[in-house]
């Protein structure tokens, strides 16, 4: 769970930054930067240690990316690299449990995921329904939200 809660809290605190026009400071990309390290550490023999410390390097490498990005907004190519940055920020949720749900019956069918054309299948999948899983979503929330405020206008 650990590792990837994790990365959803930081990716929703770096959109928390990015979205109040906030700088990430220089302490952060250092910590980051060290924390490359891990990197290092990926083939260690311990399982726990081998899994966090490429956590904590892909973690690394993705938040380093998406400070450099955000120094070099003007360029089109970033512009664009943003708008796909901001959809994945934007449905993230949506995408990680259409992404866990896909993953799960591809395995029961024994379709495993390491092989490319299930891995490209299930995260397409995952891509192409998060907007629509969203839309639903809302739709469903402003469904009960309606009931409750009838709920209690009508008990006054």
């Amino acid at each position: 769970m650990l590792l990837r809660l994790t990365p959803f809290f930081i990716g929703f605190y770096i959109g928390y930054l990015s979205l109040k026009k906030e700088k990430i400071k220089f302490t952060d990309v250092l910590l980051l930067i060290i924390s490359l390290a891990f990197i290092k550490l990926a083939n260690n023999p311990n399982h726990i240690i081998e899994r966090y410390s490429k956590f904590f390097g892909i973690t690394s490498l993705i938040i380093l990316a998406v400070t450099l990005i955000s120094k070099f907004d003007k360029n089109k190519i970033v512009q664009f690299i943003k708008k796909i940055v901001e959809f994945f920020g934007k449905y993230s949720l949506e995408i990680y449990l259409i992404h866990v749900s896909a993953r799960k019956i591809l395995n029961t069918y024994q379709l495993y995921t390491y092989q490319i054309q299930y891995y490209l299948f299930y995260v397409g999948v995952a891509i192409i329904f998060a907007p629509l899983i969203n839309k639903l979503a809302k739709l469903i929330e402003d469904k009960i939200s309606m009931i409750g405020k009838k709920g209690i206008v009508s008990e006054n």
